[in-house]
């Protein structure tokens, strides 16, 4: 039957419509194209216009950040639709197109996606949102069941329930437990998540009643009983030394000896799922996110902990340091260089040179030479070889009297004897055995990076950089290290941590002109 426009308040429509920002259509399946196809044309648009902008590295991943990934995210949370890996390969394709204008990329993009604090420039990792996003509808599932969509959802489900589902093994078939299409498509994101970490196994945080995986609950309503008294999950069956027996259960839980063949029964279901009965499972990461509670900033923690289970292996950067330095750098100096990426300095075009320094994203003549057979490996300055890194920034003679300027004035103005040493020259950290403070530490990275930026301003150049331009760049930057401090209104702040530097540049009558 059709209904006539006149028999209702509201207007009509075949074609669809929108509200609140989503385009409603008449089938579920076609809102993938009616919403995701525009938004991924909009941000190559988008792309288009801003390539021709004077952005670093830096300021198009915070395009991206403030500009693109706010508007994917509310689709992943309005709408439960199922997306391909191929659909974000083509995101992450125009994403990176955009970051390095079109070129090749230098650095990996996984180093990228990597945290602040760990030496990263925080690029959102579209996936990996998309399964946060709906990883907190199922954190819902689990801890509040009684919002009421969450109990529509819930009744749509049979022979099994959405909790079982969650922590089921995979492969399973879904449609056989239900053909709600927006649980359909959140058990299959799941499942995606869960696959491409090889997480497939099940979990006993699993419950006993309504479990697929435990025909027998859902034939005896004795099971319910159990789960009144808390005796709920396949975990609850175990205590510290493995699987409990039928006795320390029935005390436990209030059980009366009747319930011995449904122990069995039990037991010979948790013997068959988990390989290592008696003894219980590790838990897993993906475990550990379930038990997360529906609160502010969820999306944030689960988008946090599923980017700690990307393994981004930095040892061959390390080992490269290693290898030119001819030293072995400790866990904590390494720990050490990739926190001072971000916090050398506020400026992000700064924390920029330094990522790029850390990451060896800088062409040596070395590394030219090696890419171009022919191509001449010795150093613009000195004209020895091989020119790497290590040598272009720190071993390379013409480099000596810089340095030791350098160097000799940093222990002038924080009154202790610092020796030139390249964990300074090349990452701004020093040894424990100076005993400096932190704001000292803070002067020393911040004050080393712009002497590295010195040497990268005359990269090809065959003249060493002048100590004197490093002093003017320091006194620069000191000026908006103020100006940002009494943006914040804690000018004190300032003096009391840069004090030392401000007076060594009140006694000098003229700057040094080597």
């Amino acid at each position: 039957m059709q209904i006539k426009q006149e028999a209702v308040p509201f207007h009509l429509t075949h074609s669809g419509f929108k509200y609140l920002g989503i385009n409603i259509t008449r089938s579920f399946t076609s809102l993938l194209g009616a919403n995701f196809t525009p938004l991924v044309n909009q941000m190559k648009a988008d792309f288009r216009r801003w390539s021709s902008l004077p952005l670093t590295i830096a300021g198009r991943v915070q395009s991206v950040k403030m500009n693109v990934l706010p508007k994917y995210l509310y689709l992943f949370q309005c709408l439960p639709l199922f997306l391909t890996k191929s659909f974000f390969q083509s995101v992450n394709t125009s994403i990176t197109s955009f970051i390095w204008k079109n070129k090749v990329p230098r650095v990996n993009k996984g180093l990228l996606q990597k945290g602040l604090d760990v030496g990263g420039l925080a690029l959102p990792s579209f996936i990996h949102y998309y399964w946060a996003a709906n990883l907190q509808k199922i954190l819902f599932w689990l801890h509040v069941p009684d919002t009421d969509w969450c109990t529509l959802e819930a009744h749509s489900c049979h022979s099994s329930s959405l909790p079982a589902l969650v922590y089921s093994s995979l492969p399973t078939k879904w449609s056989r437990f239900t053909s709600n299409p927006i649980v359909l498509s959140t058990l299959k994101i799941w499942a995606q998540f869960r696959n491409h970490y090889k997480f497939t196994s099940p979990s006993p945080l699993g419950p006993i009643c309504k479990n697929h995986l435990f025909p027998a609950s859902s034939l005896d309503l004795t099971f319910t009983q159990w789960d009144r008294k808390q005796l709920s999950c396949f975990k609850s069956l175990y205590c510290k030394e493995g699987f409990d027996s039928f006795d320390n259960i029935c005390q436990k839980y209030d059980l009366s000896r009747s319930n011995f063949f449904r122990y069995l029964q039990i037991r010979h279901c948790v013997k068959a799922l988990f390989p290592s009965f008696p003894v219980l499972p590790i838990e897993a990461a993906w475990e550990e996110m379930t038990l997360l509670c529906p609160k502010k900033g969820l999306i944030s923690r689960l988008y946090s902990q599923l980017m700690s289970l990307e393994n981004h292996d930095l040892s061959k950067i390390k080992n490269g340091w290693e290898g030119e330095l001819m030293v072995e750098l400790s866990d904590r100096h390494w720990e050490d260089a990739l926190q001072r990426i971000n916090s050398s300095s506020s400026c992000a075009r700064l924390g920029l040179i330094q990522f790029k320094v850390v990451h060896r994203a800088h062409f040596s003549r070395a590394r030219l030479a090696a890419i171009y057979p022919g191509t001449d490996g010795s150093c613009n300055r000195c004209s020895l070889s091989p020119a790497d890194l290590t040598h272009t920034f720190w071993l390379c003679p013409r480099l000596n009297q810089y340095w030791s300027s350098v160097f000799q004035t940093l222990s002038e103005v924080i009154k202790i004897q610092i020796k030139p040493c390249p964990l300074i020259a090349i990452f701004g950290i020093s040894n424990e055995s100076l005993n400096l403070t932190q704001d000292q530490s803070d002067i020393i990275a911040f004050t080393s990076l712009l002497a590295r930026r010195r040497i990268l301003l005359v990269w090809t150049s065959a003249t060493p950089p002048a100590v004197a331009e490093w002093l003017r760049d320091v006194l620069f930057f000191l000026k908006l290290e103020k100006v940002k401090f009494m943006l914040k209104g804690s000018v004190q702040k300032f003096y009391l941590k840069w004090q030392p530097f401000v007076t060594y540049f009140e006694s000098l009558k003229v700057l040094p002109e080597v």
